[in-house]
């Protein structure tokens, strides 16, 4: 059994993850199609089949809906305006936010999408192969730049002035700004996003590349069967959803990291402030968030032997983003080769060290002890620190206390082994009966 325990810990996944999603409850009524945000408290919520725009104010948890005079394709935010492109096309929604008033521009012919920064609204048109640049405040012409686009929702990104487009060969790019240029890459893009420094492109095959320039500065593939289906920017990372595999992710020029959904759907997502990723569940037709946070770290630990047979445990625990929430120390407990089931007890903050106690339960033999951390965006981080042996004696049980890097597991995945390590005993008292009642069959008889 301890062997089995360790093969199971040892195969736990190192990849960093998200935290846990979490499903907002806002009264709206109708099929929601898409999510997008103005980069801090406010969110846009577009209807399949409703003439109306939703805006939820996250920091004051409210939700108002501004009728329009058809289905939201898209909004966008610039200068504290709500710009929507409104089906089919042919119409943009400029809605004050303070007022919630909407007033309409129509535009020459039908738009393949819409973009913004911070000055100014971009409309793309397709089958022109041009984009319009229009002032935030009037939806002003201000200039039009000749390009050959892609026709689709997002083959157009802009940030900082500079204008991303895909072309419709689907395998070169072109930037447009103070400068301009083409790059082609190896494989056809699905999604553009413009950041600070480039474009995040996402390829039909899950790999993702980052251009600056004329230059790809960095590549990385998403695990098998991925198809991105809704991209956003989170200050210069990329932010991803996937239906198929029912995951939120984020991918910076370190790698990528995920949330896991099983029972949701992910099918749009935006970023808000406070690193919030808000998510589109089509399956229960809701709006959840997650965070792009980093997991506490677990650094130093100590096991101290006291007089009573206790043991007091000592960890040293950081946060990248300081908002840390609570430390646990958690004992998975056994009776002899059985598992009891894990115990858990708060840890105490003394001047920068957490300081729990382990009391051993009636019957405990053994028992594995680990700290776990949990910051306030739900992130956990779990680490092994050691094992108090009770075989020998009750008042003075042997400690072994781990030592080097050991893996730091999730919270979540501590929880699923010991679940697991409880299934296996009533297999292993079935397990035990048939080898019992095997040796009794087998069992000579006795000659008269």
């Amino acid at each position: 059994m301890r062997w089995l325990v360790l093969v199971v810990l040892l195969s736990l996944p190192m990849l960093a993850a998200l935290p846990p999603p979490r499903l907002l409850n806002i009264p709206f009524q109708g099929t929601v199609a898409r999510v997008d945000s103005d980069g801090g408290n406010l969110l846009a919520i577009a209807f399949a089949d409703r003439n109306l725009l939703g805006l939820y104010f996250a920091d004051a948890g409210s939700y108002v809906e501004i009728p329009v005079d058809s289905p939201v394709v898209k909004t966008v935010f610039p200068k504290g305006k709500a710009v929507a492109l409104l089906s089919p096309g042919d119409r943009l929604a400029v809605i004050d936010v303070a007022s919630k008033k909407a007033t309409y521009v129509s535009l020459e012919t039908t738009a393949t999408t819409i973009a913004a920064d911070l000055e100014n609204v971009y409309v793309a048109y397709a089958r022109a192969g041009k984009i319009d640049k229009l002032s935030a405040d009037g939806l002003q012409p201000v200039e039009t730049i000749s390009s050959t686009i892609a026709s689709g929702p997002d083959y157009v990104s802009v940030h900082g002035g500079v204008v991303w487009t895909v072309s419709p060969t689907l395998n070169t790019v072109s930037f447009h700004g103070k400068d301009s240029g083409n790059i082609v890459v190896d494989g056809a893009v699905n999604k553009i996003l413009a950041v600070k420094d480039g474009a995040w492109l996402v390829l039909t095959d899950d790999t993702v590349v980052k251009v600056s320039g004329t230059s790809i500065v960095y590549k990385t593939t998403l695990p098998r069967a991925t198809f991105v289906t809704s991209v956003t920017a989170l200050d210069d990372k990329l932010v991803y959803s996937s239906v198929s595999r029912r995951v939120v992710g984020v991918v910076d020029q370190t790698g990528y990291r995920e949330v896991s959904m099983p029972s949701f759907s992910p099918s749009s997502v935006a970023a808000g402030s406070d690193r919030r990723i808000w998510f589109l569940d089509t399956a229960s037709n809701s709006v959840g968030y997650t965070f792009d946070s980093d997991s506490p770290k677990i650094l130093d630990w100590s096991i101290k032997r006291l007089e009573d047979g206790s043991a007091e445990v000592r960890a040293r625990v950081s946060d990248p983003e300081g908002d840390l929430a609570s430390v646990l120390l958690v004992a998975l407990e056994y009776g002899g080769v059985f598992p009891l089931g894990p115990v858990s007890t708060p840890m105490n903050s003394v001047q920068g060290v957490y300081v729990g106690t382990y009391r051993p339960s009636g019957g405990v033999t053994r028992a594995e002890l680990y700290v776990n951390a949990t910051d306030a965006a739900g992130n956990q981080a779990s680490q092994k620190i050691g094992e108090v042996d009770y075989r020998a004696s009750n008042t003075s049980p042997v400690i072994t206390t781990q030592t080097g890097p050991a893996p730091q597991i999730g919270g979540g995945a501590l929880t699923s082994l010991a679940a697991e390590l409880l299934l296996l005993v009533p297999l292993m008292l079935v397990a035990t009966f048939l080898v019992v009642n095997r040796r009794r069959k087998r069992k000579p008889r006795k000659k008269k």
